[in-house]
This record gives structure tokens, sequence and C-alpha cells, in this order.
């Protein structure tokens, strides 16, 4: 924060005040740079004196007051000038009806809201002017907020890790409603004191009492301690969703063994293959339509086969090499940032948070940049996932389960113009081939072929060339739906040409064409024998009737 007062001279001196971990610590009378440690603050105040410069935002210790935040409606009182954080929950705990408190550094002021206040915000105005907030009896009284009762409810308790999103939630039922509606939900917790929650998956760790989040009077449920024990009645999916493109789909079919986790009541395919997508061994997934059971496979599963219970309970199995064939890839993914910021790849950790249905890159940038601690976004466009990371994330991997399945990184540093978001066409172009194929913002030039337009998708551009004796690799060009078709005559591959410069993709044909493993030739080899054996099974008996039923003249 910078300022600036009057000497005894009539003279103006500058006034720079220092922050370290975004806490007020001094102000100097000069114009020198904050030492070591120490950040400019965001605020300004002008015609200020040297003390209450010093003074406008006290040392923060306690974990139940959020700095950049406020808590919307309900308020009762106001008082003005209040330089403290201290000064303002004073006040607040004389004021009859007083349950949280909001202090404006810059004007000085101090507002009351009453019981009836919203959920903590960091989008109001105060917010974002560096309001300072927290609730009188944070940490103590969590009655307005863990309306559920019993065992299942661990008071002072986090489990770190396994985090899939953040919720504004004003009871803890809420919570677990949230949770009961997210596929990959098994755990919340909540932050009463800032009328939060947090959705856990599977992969969350062991549970710990000492954590930022139980300094701040946190509560944690299971929600399957929860469905078991309480009155709060588990979801319940009356039917199964085929939805996913029928091209990779085998029905009637198993693949014993290899076996790496099981799920009840799950309502679609493309949950179950999400399911998949979170463990990094899986390779294939099971269905039971009838079920509504979740089988995940790893690479030691056995050849397909017709005459398991599970297969002739109407089993549907699908690889997840088949990326493409995600039914949520029925609606295409924009890659609508220019293919200069974008590195394929994965960065491993420091996650923030994971968001499912999110369309296109830019979305998933605006989610980015909505949060402080974001430095980067992984996507992977076939589950139109984005995962949002902090300076905590590890080197780029272009080996691990996430990168073989597409995942493409752009740095939150990456400048861009808006108006390759604004004018990127709606009809966008299909990224139905396995994203580990795809070399994006890369061109291949000469080696033409022919070109074509009004193409759609990845795939059919494929066909396209799978026609073409020649073609050894296609090259899109998503922004104007061309597909352009190459052979081995063309150049090496770059990105400083015309086309690369439009975000084209390129994809050898040598890599989507691969023979599978050996393991999936034998499959097929027993799938086929299966097949014949099991038409002429059904055949025998109607040869039998017809031949019982021939009148020999």
């Amino acid at each position: 924060m910078s300022g600036v007062r009057m000497n005894a001279d009539g003279g103006v001196e500058q006034i720079v005040c220092c922050e370290i971990n975004a806490e007020m610590t001094h102000c100097e009378t000069s114009d020198r740079a904050c030492q070591v440690g120490q950040v400019m603050s965001g605020l300004t105040v002008a015609d200020t004196t040297h003390s209450s410069c010093c003074n406008l935002v006290d040392k923060i210790t306690d974990d139940c007051v959020t700095k950049n935040a406020d808590y919307p409606g309900g308020f009762i009182a106001k008082k003005n000038p209040l330089t403290s954080v201290k000064s303002c929950r004073k006040f607040c705990a004389e004021t009859a009806g007083c349950a949280a408190f909001t202090l404006n550094p810059v004007s000085q002021t101090c507002s009351l809201k009453d019981s009836s206040h919203g959920p903590i915000s960091r989008d109001t105005w105060l917010a974002k002017n560096g309001g300072v907030s927290g609730l009188l009896n944070c940490g103590t009284d969590k009655s307005h907020f863990v309306d559920v009762q019993g065992n299942c409810v661990e008071e002072g308790t986090d489990y770190p890790a396994g985090f899939i999103t953040k919720l504004e939630s004003t009871k803890l039922s809420d919570c677990i409603k949230s949770c009961q509606d997210e596929r990959l939900c098994v755990r919340v917790v909540a932050i009463p004191s800032e009328s939060t929650c947090i959705l856990k998956s599977r992969k969350h760790g062991q549970a710990t009492s000492d954590s930022w989040i139980t300094k701040k009077g946190s509560v944690s449920v299971s929600l399957s301690c929860v469905e078991d024990t309480l009155d709060v009645p588990p979801t319940e999916f009356t039917s199964f969703d085929i939805d996913v493109k029928e091209d990779c789909l085998e029905k009637n079919v198993d693949y014993p063994e290899g076996s790496i986790a099981e799920f009840e009541n799950v309502s679609s395919l493309s949950a179950c293959q999400d399911l998949c997508s979170e463990e990094a061994k899986c390779v294939r997934i099971v269905a039971l339509p009838a079920s509504r059971k979740c089988i995940l496979k790893n690479s030691n599963h056995k050849p397909i086969t017709f005459k398991t219970k599970a297969a002739e309970n109407g089993a549907i199995s699908l690889p997840m090499s088949c990326t493409g064939n995600k039914g949520k890839s029925s609606i295409p993914y924009k890659l609508d940032i220019p293919a200069s910021c974008i590195e394929q790849g994965d960065y491993p950790s420091g996650r923030i948070a994971t968001f499912s249905d999110i369309c296109s890159l830019s979305e998933c940038m605006r989610l980015c940049r909505e949060e402080d601690a974001c430095v980067r976004i992984v996507v992977q466009p076939s589950f139109h996932r984005c995962h949002l990371k902090n300076n905590r994330h590890e080197n780029l991997n272009v080996e691990n389960a996430v990168a073989e399945r597409g995942a493409i990184s752009v740095s939150a540093a990456c400048e861009y113009d808006e108006s390759y978001v604004d004018e990127y066409p709606e009809e966008t172009f299909d990224l139905d081939i396995p994203g580990s194929c795809m070399e994006i913002g890369v061109d291949y030039p000469d080696g033409f072929i022919a070109a074509f337009n009004g193409i759609s998708s990845l795939s059919k551009c494929r066909k396209l060339c799978q026609r073409e004796a020649s073609c050894v690799r296609i090259v899109a060009i998503p922004t104007t739906n061309r597909c352009i078709l190459k052979n081995s005559r063309h150049s090496e591959g770059t990105k400083v040409s015309w086309a690369a410069k439009q975000g084209s993709i390129s994809i050898s044909m040598e890599c989507v064409n691969a023979d599978a493993p050996e393991d999936e030739k034998k499959a097929r080899k027993h799938q086929e024998i299966d097949e014949e054996k099991h038409r002429k099974e059904k055949e025998k008996p109607r040869r039998e009737e017809e031949k019982e039923g021939t009148f020999d003249l």
C-alpha cells in the first residue's frame, strides 16, 4: 500500500507499506522497495498518516478471519473509523444480533451482519477491494450449519487430497446431497464458519486433526456412513444410460479377471468411464446395465468371452483407449486458445480443483483465473475434464496415464488475444480420435494429396485418408473444418507454418492404425471363434426342427 502525506516543510512524502504473507507489518516513509520476503500491498490509500497506514489492517492470526472476502446481506449496523479486525470484532460482540462482520480497510468501516447473511463470497465489490470478514462464533457454534446428527459427523477432522470441488452451502445436509449428486464423491469436509463444503473422491488421504481446515472447525461425513445410518436416502438410478457412441461397444461380452474395483448404482456408461479415468491402471470397463454395476479392469484381464455370467446378463465392455468414444464427445471440445500456448502432456500433482463437463479450453482457463493460486490448467478433452494446478505441480510428463489419454496443458501466464476466443467458430470440430495420437499446433508441409472442407471430426478425416492408398498422415484445421491428406513425401513437423498458427492438428495413420497388443489380437481371435460357435449353437436346433418336419415324397 502506498500513500502520501505532507511533511513539516509542506512537501509531499511517499509512504510505502509492506506485507508479509498477506498481513500488514510496517510502513516506511521512503521510496525504497520492500525487503526480501515482503510484497507491496494491493491497496491504495492517499493522504493518510504514517500511524493510520500501519494500523489499517492489524496482523491476522485468527484462522476464522478471511481476507478479500465478504458475507453479503443481513446488514444491521456500521461504524467508522475502525482500523483493526480486533476492534471490528469487538463492535460485533457488543451489538445485539451480530453474527458476522466485515472490515473495509480503505474506508476503515466495520459492517455488522445478522444470521440472515449469505455464504462467504469473494465476488462482491467489498471482497474484491480488500474486505476482511469473520464470524463472531467461528469454530465454536456450528448449530446453524450442522443439521445432521449421529456418529457419522466427525468434528474437527479433515481428509486431505481427493479434491473434487468446493461449494457454498448453508447446511451440512445440502453438502451431503451435493455429494450424492456427484458420482465420484465419497465424502464431504465442511467448514461451517465459511458456509462451504468440499467434496472428496475415494483418493482422499487419512483422517487428520491438524490442517488449516481443522483449525477453522471443520466437520467431515462419509457418504456410505450417512446413507447407512441416517435419514438421508441414497441416490437411486432407475435405469442405465448407454450414453456412449456405438463404435467401440462390445455387447454381451466379458473380460474375466483383472478387476481393480467395482461400483454399484452407477447411472451410465460415461459415469463408469469417469471412474476408470480416475484410476491410473484402468484400461477397460465392463458394465452391467441391469444391475447398474461398473467394473474397472487393468491390463491383466483375460481375453474376451461370451460364456461368463456377466456376459449372459448383458454386460457391455469398451476399452479406455477409445477415448473419442466418450459420450460427452457428442459435444465437440473447443481448443479455443492459440496453439502456441498449448503443451501436450500432464503436469502431475499441485491439483487445486477438478471440473467436469467443461467443453472448451477458454472455459477452463476462466475457472483458473478466478482462483488466485491457479498457475496452470491440464485438460482432458475426451472426458471434458478441467484440472486447475497450483505452483506445486511437477514437471511436464508425457508418459503417465493422464498424458496417454490425450491431456493438454496451458500456463495461466501465457498471453493471447481474447479476440481469438470470441472469434472461434461455434460449429466446432469433434476430437474423436485418441488424444495420444494428436499433435496440436503442428503442420507437416508438402506431400499434399487432397483437401476437403466441411469435415466435422477427426474420425471422418481419418476415413478419407484410409480410402487413399498413399495417405500416411492427416492435418486437420478445426477452425475451418478442413481436412488435408498427406503422403510420405511430407516434410518434418513444424509449428511456424500458416496451418500450425491456425491450430492445426496432425495425426499419423501409423499411430491410429497401430497393431493391437498381442493379448488384444488373441482376444479378437477368441471373439471370432466364440461368435462362430455361438452362431452354430443357435442354428443347430432350427436345423434339427427342419429335418424332423420334412416330408418325403
